[in-house]
């Protein structure tokens, strides 16, 4: 099955990507959220990414993220820090660095549709006193996540797909000198197609999210962080979505 070829182009991507080195801020890796959005409770988890059946509409991908700071903690309790860019973090929260904003782009590798725009949203997240941020992140906006939809043939063969190389990058500044950074960019692959699920009844969608219970329960509560044809790793194919739930009912 063409989908299994994924290996090679995350290998490709991840040789492709990169940090910028002359910032003490990275991204250090992504990796698979837990049930609810939960983080992993092991750090050695990552991921290096996946495959996204866009059948069910309005597809979203998610994983964790993981950015740290070079200059090790942030803590109050911690003596002022100089750092080699001359910027210096004093106690007291007086000069924290912040990330401010977060910037998606994405590389495709056929044409679908016009050039999707970056996927900017504005942030404001400080460090945690390890030097670290670690949480959620959504790679796919509502208007590229349309035109993935709108772009690909339904098919059970997997024939139509495009691979789509996720950009990361995340900006910040310190909160007292306004001073600028950046992560520099991480790249995520993900595999796209689009599966021709049988139609739900008049009325009624496919649901969009997995359930945390019974799947046939059109009021189950559905987990946010799970896209029903998103599948980590590069090897697994989602199967296509198949339950369905009254339009405009709770997680539909």
């Amino acid at each position: 099955m063409k989908i299994r070829s994924t290996m090679m182009l995350v290998m490709a991507g991840l040789l492709a990507s990169c940090t910028n080195s002359a910032q003490p801020f990275a991204i250090q890796e992504f990796f698979p959220l837990g049930a609810g959005c939960g983080l992993p409770t092991s750090a050695d988890s990552f991921v290096s990414g996946g495959v996204l059946d866009v059948a069910a509409g309005a597809p979203q991908f998610f994983v964790g993220v993981r950015v740290i700071f070079f200059g090790g903690s942030t803590g109050t309790g911690a003596p002022p820090l100089a750092l080699k860019t001359g910027e210096v973090l004093e106690t007291g929260n007086r000069n924290r660095p912040l990330i401010t904003q977060q910037v998606i782009t994405y590389r495709l590798s056929k044409r679908i549709g016009g050039t999707p725009k970056p996927f900017i949203l504005n942030r404001n997240f400080p460090f945690n006193d390890k030097g670290e941020i670690i949480g959620p992140l959504q790679l796919i906006s509502a208007d590229f996540g349309n035109q993935l939809f709108d772009g690909l043939t339904a098919s059970s063969n997997f024939e139509d797909f495009v691979d789509v190389q996720c950009d990361v990058e995340f900006k910040g500044e310190y909160s007292a000198t306004r001073t600028p950074f950046s992560t520099g960019v991480l790249t995520f692959p993900i595999r796209v197609f689009r599966s021709a699920p049988t139609a739900c009844p008049a009325g009624q969608q496919f649901r969009r999210f997995v359930t945390s219970i019974d799947p046939m329960d059109p009021n189950a509560p559905v987990d946010p962080c799970v896209y029903v044809g998103q599948a980590n790793g590069v090897v697994t194919t989602p199967a296509p979505p198949s339950s369905c739930c009254v339009t405009g009912s709770t997680g539909c």
